[in-house]
């Protein structure tokens, strides 16, 4: 469009690109110049090398092994994409597409990305995040091995797009889990390893990918035509079969992935994707509230299980901690809430959905009289059953499904937030050490068959979603709670993945 006004662009149309290019290097100029910067220059800290940067960050990330395959399939996410951009020029010529053709190869697979960011996340909300980052980096390896065996330039730009979209899923979602299981004092060393690494693997991939492609078409005699009927015809060359080495790597890297940080053994994951979709179905979540100045902390599990004896006991806890704390109790914590109670109880027997709905008439009662004022006033609120219970008993055991259950009782009540915050963490595993609390019960009514499946649903949510939840093992001594699962030397363990001890786990 400008080379019919401005000859100097008709004689030379990279000039375009150089002069933008050299303008966005003016803007940033101008905003640093802008900038105040200390003159104090011995507070400053001392800019480490980037090789100093890599070990210190690979020590820590060596021994953790969830962290360590954090890095490592993000890391391959972005090889996978590396290998589609070095060899595009390439991959376009030997399609006969030309320049046109690299540009939006090239820009499919950036546009795949940010649609993956933006898009992977939200359209399974509730899907495991350690699931959706394995299934990521196993369907890129799944387009890549499309792209290789079927070269046709249209259909390329769709499967890229695909690639960039589980690429850029598989990076947004190992970045959330990398924030959430790096400790505060090693998470700033660990992101500049991972920044770093992610250029240094995406340097090395654009100079190793035409390499590896040249060796391809030298060893195996390629390029070699496929036809397939008198119209169509395939014709491979050594970057199809870099493609198709990239994406069988990604494919076994994801699915290596999948399965040492699958957090929830036990459920298939066709019913785990059918339940996230159906979820997504019901309308979306309600809004992301600001966080309480208070924390809210919730006992589910079986009947029996010792969840009024533990509520009773972390309140005592909280107030010597110098905390103010309210314990309460779902159903029946107000006066309005003692009268649905009596329904429940005593009304005969209701639908199934009727029962959810009086169940979710007493918690919003007792979420806007108790809960929320408590919160904001900065107090803890201990509660003996919240809506997990519901999801438990009247999605779980009377079949109308959790999914449709949980909408139906969130209306914008505010979530138990334990684990979610890292003080409150904290404040869990302190009081959960073995012989903190002081106060003992008599022993626990012998578990009934209604019991046992409730405190099977409530495991079951637990496995789900265990960024969500403490594990406690319900067998041991009511003095000595402990998270199931800890240190042997210092915790008792409860079989969580078998089914519960006595009465299930709280």
């Amino acid at each position: 469009m400008l080379d019919n006004a401005v000859s100097h662009f008709a004689e030379s149309p990279t000039y375009l690109a150089l002069y933008v290019n050299a303008l966005t290097f003016l803007v940033s100029a101008l905003a640093i110049w802008r900038l105040d910067f200390p003159d104090d220059r011995s507070a400053l800290a001392r800019q480490e090398s980037f090789w100093r940067t890599a070990a210190e960050g690979w020590r820590y990330i060596g021994r953790t092994p969830l962290v360590r395959g954090l890095v490592l399939g993000m890391l391959g996410a972005f090889a996978a994409g590396g290998f589609v951009i070095g060899l595009a020029q390439s991959f376009v010529s030997d399609l006969g597409a030309g320049s046109p053709g690299y540009g939006t190869l090239f820009a499919a697979v950036f546009v795949g990305m940010a649609l993956g960011m933006w898009l992977g996340p939200r359209l399974l909300g509730d899907f495991s995040r350690r699931r959706l980052f394995g299934l990521s980096i196993g369907f890129a390896g799944v387009w890549l091995v499309l792209l290789s065996l079927v070269p046709n330039i249209v259909l390329a730009v769709f499967f890229v797009v695909g690639l960039g979209a589980c690429a850029g899923s598989a990076w947004v979602t190992g970045y959330t889990l990398l924030g959430l299981e790096v400790g505060d004092d090693v998470r700033g060393r660990t992101f500049a390893f991972v920044q770093s690494m992610v250029r240094v693997v995406l340097v090395s991939v654009l100079a190793v990918a035409p390499v590896i492609a040249a060796l391809f078409s030298k060893g195996l005699g390629l390029p070699h035509t496929v036809h397939v009927n008198q119209y169509v015809s395939l014709t491979y060359t050594g970057v199809m079969a870099t493609f198709l080495l990239a994406g069988l790597l990604a494919l076994a890297i994801g699915t290596v992935s999948y399965r040492q940080m699958d957090d929830r053994p036990g459920v298939s994951l066709r019913a785990d994707l059918l339940e996230s979709v159906r979820q997504r179905r019901l309308g979306d979540a309600p809004p992301r509230q600001e966080p309480f100045p208070g924390r809210f902390v919730a006992f589910e599990g079986g009947d029996g299980a010792g969840k009024s004896t533990q509520v009773a006991l972390l309140g005592d806890w909280l107030e010597r901690q110098g905390f103010t704390a309210v314990r309460t109790r779902e159903p029946g914590a107000t006066p309005t809430g003692s009268r649905l109670r009596e329904v429940l109880l005593d009304g005969g027997e209701p639908t199934p959905r009727a029962e959810a709905l009086l169940f979710a008439a007493d918690r919003a009662h007792h979420v806007e009289t108790v809960v929320r004022p408590a919160l904001e006033r900065g107090e803890m609120v201990v509660t003996d059953r919240y809506a997990d219970s519901s999801v438990a008993y009247q999605g779980d055991g009377r079949d109308l499904g959790a999914a449709e259950v949980a909408q139906a009782l969130a209306l914008g009540h505010p979530g138990p937030d334990a684990r979610p915050h890292r003080r409150a963490r904290r404040v869990a595993r302190a009081w959960a050490e073995p012989g903190a609390a002081t106060h003992t019960t008599g022993s626990r009514p012998s578990p009934t068959t209604s019991t046992r499946g409730s405190a099977t649903a409530s495991c079951s949510l637990a496995r789900r979603a265990p960024s969500r939840y403490l594990v406690l093992d319900a067998g041991l001594d009511p003095a000595e709670p402990a998270p199931a699962g800890g240190d042997p030397a210092r915790r008792r363990a409860a079989r969580v993945a078998g089914g519960p001890r006595r009465a299930g786990g709280a």
